[in-house]
């Protein structure tokens, strides 16, 4: 992320980014706009990666709550056929009673347990499957904006190589004009968030 450029005396600039690194370029008369054009290429790509990242965790829970669902039954059964023969292990002169015995008991037991634990995992599933949707219309919104920003951008880069008048030695500090552009895109992508809900995550809004 650009933070800071200082023009020098030949006519060109040294950019600092945010952790100190310090590159030469040519200074044109659009400089700024370019600099901070980077930055919010930056940002939305950071934005994109974050709900990426949130979209792969999310479908990770999903995915684990359904195998959770599945093994619910799978476990009941078990558990009723493993306490059935050990009831009747136990008592090998009467092995029916015995058997049948273990078999009501541990299965009242672990149905009460697979109950609560399949209505849990059914809970999860749901709650997280509408966060994945949201992940989806979310980045579906930050695309839009991106696609927007493309556009904005080669018009900036047909800018660059024009200069008029310098500074030299002066600093310009980029982080206000960054913060600003930064809480412009939340702002932008929270609208056509709110405007994509409802519908899928591949819609894409037309400009009149």
């Amino acid at each position: 992320m650009n933070k800071e450029f200082k023009i020098l005396e030949d006519g060109n600039m040294e950019v600092t980014d945010e952790k100190g690194n310090v590159t030469k370029r040519y200074y044109g008369n659009s400089i700024q706009k370019e600099l901070l054009s980077e930055n919010k290429s930056e940002l939305i790509e950071e934005k994109l990666e974050k709900e990426n990242k949130k979209l792969k965790e999310n479908k990770k829970v999903v995915n684990l709550s359904k195998w959770m669902l599945i093994l619910q039954p799978i476990l009941l059964t078990v558990a009723i056929a493993g306490s059935f023969i050990t009831g009747g292990l136990i008592n090998p002169g009467n092995f029916l009673v015995g058997a049948l015995y273990h078999a009501v008991y541990v299965g009242g037991i672990t149905t009460l347990v697979t109950g609560i634990s399949s209505i849990y995992w059914a809970i999860l599933r749901k709650i997280y499957k509408n966060k994945i949707k949201k992940n989806e219309t979310m980045i579906s919104s930050i695309n839009i904006i991106k696609s927007n920003f493309e556009k904005e951008n080669k018009q900036i880069k047909e800018e660059e190589y024009k200069r008029q008048g310098f500074y030299p030695n002066y600093t310009f500090s980029l982080e206000k004009d960054t913060q600003e552009i930064n809480k412009a895109l939340d702002d932008q992508i929270n609208m056509i968030y709110e405007c994509n809900k409802g519908y899928t995550p591949t819609l894409k809004l037309t400009r009149k």
